[in-house]
C-alpha cells in the first residue's frame, strides 16, 4: 500500500496537527495509539464522509481503500465535542450523519463542506 502523507503543526488553539493523505493502492495498515481525538474527512468513490475517531489506547489494524483521500485534524487535549465525549469515542469511531451530499450534521447544526 502506498500513502502520500503530509502533516503540519496547527496554529489553532484547539488543533494539534493537520494532516492529509492519498491512498494510491489500497491495503491494511496499523493505526497508531494516540491520546488525541480527531476528525477525518474521507473522499472515496464520489462520497464524502466525516468521521470522529479516538483516542486510541492501542494500535489497531485499519484499511485504506484504493483512491481514498483523507483530511484530518488531531485536536489538543482539552478540546471537546460535548455530545461526543472522549469516553464514548475511546478505541472507536463514529461517522457523522449526512445532511445533504455536501454537508453533515454536527450536534443540532448542519455544516457544509466548502467547494
Amino acid at each position: 500500500m502506498i500513502f502520500n502523507f503530509e502533516e503540519r503543526l496547527s496554529d489553532s488553539p484547539y488543533a494539534e496537527v493537520i494532516w492529509r493523505n492519498h491512498c494510491e493502492s489500497g491495503g491494511p495498515f496499523i493505526s497508531m495509539a494516540m491520546s488525541h481525538w480527531q476528525m477525518v474527512v474521507t473522499r472515496h468513490a464520489g462520497k464524502v464522509t466525516l468521521t470522529v475517531r479516538g483516542p486510541e489506547t492501542k494500535a489497531t489494524l485499519a484499511y485504506c481503500p484504493p483512491g481514498a483521500e483523507h483530511f484530518g485534524i488531531f485536536f489538543k487535549h482539552g478540546a471537546v465535542l460535548q455530545h461526543l465525549p472522549a469516553s464514548y469515542l475511546r478505541d472507536g469511531m463514529v461517522d457523522l450523519p449526512e445532511a445533504r451530499s455536501d454537508s453533515f450534521w454536527l450536534d443540532d447544526s448542519v455544516w457544509q463542506f466548502p467547494n
